[in-house]
């Protein structure tokens, strides 16, 4: 043996240098051609549930991470299901919302039409996104689209009674909101908002589920929370907000902003 070593030196060191000089390169193109795509999930804070004209709403934000080199990121798509009931919903992603915060109550969270993009291997994703529920926002809008034009409608009625001096102002806002209120298309667009909001008391699981570009690659994580009675109560009065915006823009009166629920994401 030692001397077939002493006689093939020259050789098993040649073989030595080249497997130290290929074993970088092997490495590499193991990680970049043969090694499975990943998504790392990491949200921050507490989770945003919400119900307004876009149906029912879950804000997240956090982090997304690729360990395993770039990851390209066609869509994140939410399951949320009651566990009580196993009721389930798909939430789609709606709009993508700057992660900086905004302090000037006069100036609008800037926002986007959600798209892919890619999640570096060397630089995190920031993502904050609203996502919500299109099949419930589908049945909303039909009633929506119904409602500003009844309520300009009304509104131009009443100010012509203003304007020849038949009643006064105080008299002219409340002869408005009463017709507008008591319609038809109001008061069956709130009983219809209430059927749909089905945000109920209990605990619910999230699956966070991001699609890439990668062949098979699919990724999943599950975020449980928990809604109070009062978190509830709070989301259904958005019902109230969806029909009576209409006639505030008419009056000319300051929007009502949308009450929002903000559970802790709890332990799996």
């Amino acid at each position: 043996m030692m001397d077939f070593l002493k006689a093939n030196v020259t050789i098993i060191s040649l073989i030595v240098a080249v497997t130290a000089l290929v074993q970088p390169w092997l490495i590499t193109l193991w990680k970049k051609f043969f090694r499975s795509p990943k998504i790392e999930i990491y949200p921050s804070g507490n989770l945003e549930i919400g119900y307004s004209d876009y149906g029912p709403t879950i804000g997240l934000h956090g982090t997304l991470h690729a360990p395993h080199g770039d990851v390209f990121v066609k869509s994140i798509r939410l399951k949320v299901r009651r566990v009580q009931t196993n009721e389930e919903h798909w939430f789609a992603w709606a709009v993508f919302r700057s992660p900086v915060i905004t302090f000037n109550p006069s100036e609008s969270q800037p926002m986007e039409l959600p798209a892919g993009f890619i999640v570096s291997q060397t630089q995190p994703h920031r993502y904050n996104i609203v996502f919500h529920d299109p099949d419930i926002q589908s049945e909303i809008r039909p009633y929506l689209e119904k409602l500003p034009p009844l309520a300009f409608s009304i509104g131009h009625k009443h100010n012509l009674d203003f304007v020849r001096g038949t009643i006064n102002s105080q008299e002219i806002y409340y002869k408005t909101y009463d017709e507008y209120a008591q319609s038809t298309e109001v008061t069956n667009a709130y009983a219809r908002f209430n059927t749909l909001c089905y945000w109920q008391t209990g605990r619910y699981k999230i699956e966070v589920h991001t699609d890439t570009n990668k062949k098979d690659s699919h990724f999943m994580k599950q975020l449980p929370f928990q809604l109070t009675e009062q978190d509830v109560e709070r989301l259904r009065r958005n019902t109230v907000v969806m029909t009576e915006n209409h006639f505030r823009i008419v009056a000319g009166e300051q929007f009502w902003s949308f009450n929002f629920a903000y559970p802790s994401i709890m332990e799996s």
